[in-house]
Formats: structure tokens, C-alpha cells, sequence
């Protein structure tokens, strides 16, 4: 009973007397492939699950919880390693105008359509994530500043190069972007903040542009 508590606690899930009966080993083996197949399944629903709380259900990117945690890693990878990290905010122009006008069915396709050219013509390293309703964040690794602003340009020309077609609708499409680069000690708070005043200055400036905010000395 003794060395049947250890094996037990030490992780067994089953035991055999000898001498070993072959009907006993059968039931045994078929009680042990049951639960490995159960063990399988939940692994596998985990899985599902994980993918689901990061994954967003409309577009298939990344969400904000996602985006937020790779950011996060990126940060201290940037900081460990003094290696050059931009963040940017993508915003699609007059998105409410196309839901007042064509209906929430035409907005949810743009949203996917946007996404597809974003993921087509995505960088390596890059992470884009959902982050609002139409916004989008962008993770820009190993990407200075000046290299930033052009990769936004690349991105926004991207989505507004082509109309975006959604059933008799066809549409052209102009995004704004706001951009600004990780500066040492600096909060990930504050650089997606840093980020949407960029994107602000963006749309002040008329939208359908990309504009860089210095976050680094400032106040």
C-alpha cells in the first residue's frame, strides 16, 4: 500500500499487481487512452480559448490585450537591448459617415477589407492590432522614427490606393496616422497616448496623412 501512495503521488495514474492478468491490462490501457484522449481535447479547448481572448472576432487581428502585450515585450526588448521602437495609431476617416449612410453590414466589411490590405502588406517584425472601434495600433520594431513615418505611409497608401468594394458600394477609403518613437523610461501608456495626439495632429491637419509626434524631453 506504502510504494502504491508513493507512485500515486509522485504522478502514476494507475497501478498493476503481478502477476498481470491480460483482461486486467486491456481495461487498464483503454481506462488510460480515455483519459489521455480527454487530456488532448482540453489542451485543445485551451487552445481555442487563448486564441479567442487575444484574437478579434470581426478582423482576425490581434485585440487590444493582445497588441497591448506584445507592445509590452517590445518595450523591454528596446530597452535591454537600446534597440529603436516606433508605435503608431491608424484611424479609418469619416468611418461614421459610412455607417450612417450605407449601414453597420458595409462598416464591419471595410473593417475586414482594411484589415486584409493591412495583413497583405504587412512588415516583418510589425504587429498590428485592433484597438478601437476603427482604430488600429501598429508595433513598429526595429524602426526609427524617420523609418516609421515612411512605413505609415506605406500602410495608409496601401488602404487608400484602391476603392474598397462592398457589394454595389464602392468606396474610397483615406486613413489617418499618428506615429511617435519609444524613448527610454517611457510608459507604454504614455506612448500610445503620445501616439493619438500625433493622430490627432493628423486630422487637424485635414486626415489622409501620416504625422510624427517627438515624445522624447518632453514634460
Amino acid at each position: 500500500d506504502e510504494d502504491i501512495q508513493r507512485c500515486i503521488e509522485a504522478g502514476a495514474d494507475d497501478y498493476l499487481i503481478k502477476p498481470i492478468q491480460h483482461k486486467v491490462l486491456a481495461a487498464k490501457l483503454l481506462a488510460m487512452a480515455r483519459i489521455a484522449n480527454m487530456r488532448n481535447r482540453l489542451v485543445s479547448m485551451n487552445k481555442r480559448l487563448e486564441a479567442l481572448s487575444t484574437t478579434d472576432y470581426l478582423t482576425e487581428l490581434p485585440n487590444r490585450r493582445a497588441f497591448e502585450i506584445s507592445l509590452t515585450d517590445e518595450m523591454a526588448k528596446a530597452a535591454r537591448y537600446e534597440q529603436a521602437l516606433s508605435v503608431a495609431v491608424l484611424d479609418i476617416d469619416h468611418f461614421k459617415r459610412i455607417n450612417d449612410e450605407y449601414g453597420h453590414d458595409v462598416g464591419d466589411e471595410v473593417l475586414r477589407q482594411v484589415s486584409a490590405r493591412l495583413k497583405s502588406s504587412l512588415r516583418k517584425g510589425d504587429v498590428i492590432g485592433r484597438i478601437g472601434g476603427e482604430e488600429f495600433g501598429l508595433c513598429l520594431s526595429h524602426t526609427s522614427a524617420e523609418d516609421a513615418v515612411n512605413a505609415c505611409e506605406r500602410y495608409r497608401k496601401a488602404i487608400s490606393g484602391d476603392p474598397i468594394i462592398c457589394g454595389e458600394h464602392e468606396l474610397n477609403l483615406t486613413v489617418s496616422l499618428g506615429v511617435t518613437a519609444y524613448c527610454e523610461n517611457m510608459g507604454q501608456l504614455e506612448l500610445i497616448k503620445l501616439a493619438d495626439k500625433a493622430l490627432y495632429d493628423a486630422k487637424a491637419q485635414g486626415r489622409n496623412c501620416t504625422v510624427y509626434r517627438e515624445g522624447c524631453g518632453e514634460a
